[in-house]
């Protein structure tokens, strides 16, 4: 499903094309020629959602009627933004919250991103205490860090695995 929002453009009193969004208030921006106007347009519908997403607030559906104009007004959303807005509509109906969400997927939310698969050469370096507080084990507080030094990752699975791959 393409997801779009219609937009009205609106001559400014210095030339240019003001657009505004029924659907979504809070976006208004402006371009000196219609492809501006409209490019500027995505970018602001983007940036609304991103928001709203982050507020917790509730993003409205797209008007079917708007969808089927064919007069260039309805901005298309990028896939990836489309398929974030379809994810937040699918826990809205299914009465789930992201934070729900990440549970079910065991996302660790202090780290932003899934757990590393065990078999992972992260895995394997973090277990064996590679990772501990960013340093290699020997290495003491504002011990290296000039340009000349090893880098910190040196002797883990990590710095292993990029040393393989720059050979």
């Amino acid at each position: 499903m393409m997801i779009g929002y219609r937009v009205d453009l609106a001559a400014d009193d210095n030339g240019s094309l003001l657009v505004t969004c029924p659907q979504l208030p809070m976006v208004a921006t402006f371009g000196e020629t219609r492809e501006d106007a409209l490019s500027h347009a995505l970018d602001a519908i983007e940036t609304a959602l991103a928001s709203m997403i982050d507020d917790g607030e509730k993003i409205p559906r797209p008007k079917a009627a708007d969808l089927a104009k064919d007069d260039g007004l309805t901005v298309r959303l990028p896939a990836l933004t489309a398929l974030k807005v379809q994810l937040v509509w699918a826990l809205e109906a299914a009465g789930i919250t992201r934070a729900e969400l990440a549970r079910r997927l065991k996302w660790n939310p202090r780290v932003g991103r899934p757990p590393v698969p065990a078999r992972s050469p992260l895995a394997a370096g973090a277990a064996r205490g590679g990772f501990q507080g960013a340093r290699p084990p020997g290495r003491r507080r504002g011990q290296g860090g000039s340009l000349g030094s090893r880098p910190q990752w040196h002797g883990t699975a990590l710095g292993d695995s990029i040393a393989a791959m720059r050979q």
